[in-house]
């Protein structure tokens, strides 16, 4: 139940549940990054590994298979940097190929985003996307389910250009 009302929730193997406002901010999510990426693939899992959505051409590829492995590659590299002495929150790993690029990302300590995109789009502006959709991703999941739409316009398009601006800012910074 919630506010006296019952739901339709989804109950995660890592023990959280999605309700429907956050699954409708998670679809919003991944639509804009599909398309600002462009992302040939997106993949939103748990840590478990269980499917939450995906979107794009995934052609031949088990998602259940590939949503496991996600989950444990984000596993493994969490333990290496640990181990390392370099373990930071909101990791990303990333795998070059010769036509395709995977970036897999960690979204808070429940959720894992993977994105798949073209060779040929330029890193840096998919790293900053899936930087910023993770962290959406992050602060809706860690949110009250009645705040989710304030979380959603924290993040509308022109706070990007912002923190576009500052990027850059920072980079050009003598």
């Amino acid at each position: 139940m919630y506010a006296g009302v019952r739901i339709n929730m989804i109950n995660l193997r890592c023990g959280i549940s999605i309700f429907p406002e956050q699954d409708k901010a998670f679809d919003q999510i991944l639509t804009d990054l599909l398309e600002k990426a462009p992302a040939r693939f997106i993949l939103l899992t748990d840590v478990s590994g269980q499917i939450i959505s995906a979107r794009g051409e995934r052609g031949k590829a088990d998602i259940v298979a590939l949503g496991s492995l996600v989950a444990g590659d984000l596993a493994a590299s969490q333990e290496i940097a640990r181990v390392s002495g370099d373990y930071q929150k909101n990791q990303m790993i990333m795998r070059e190929g010769s036509k395709f690029h995977t970036l897999i990302f960690e979204a808070g300590p429940y959720l894992v985003l993977l994105m798949q995109i073209s060779s040929e789009v330029p890193i840096g502006w998919v790293r900053f996307l899936g930087k910023l959709s993770a962290e959406k991703i992050s602060r809706v999941i860690e949110s009250d389910p009645g705040n989710v739409d304030d979380v959603m316009h924290e993040f509308q398009s022109g706070d990007m250009e912002l923190m576009m601006n500052d990027l850059l800012d920072d980079v050009w910074k003598e």
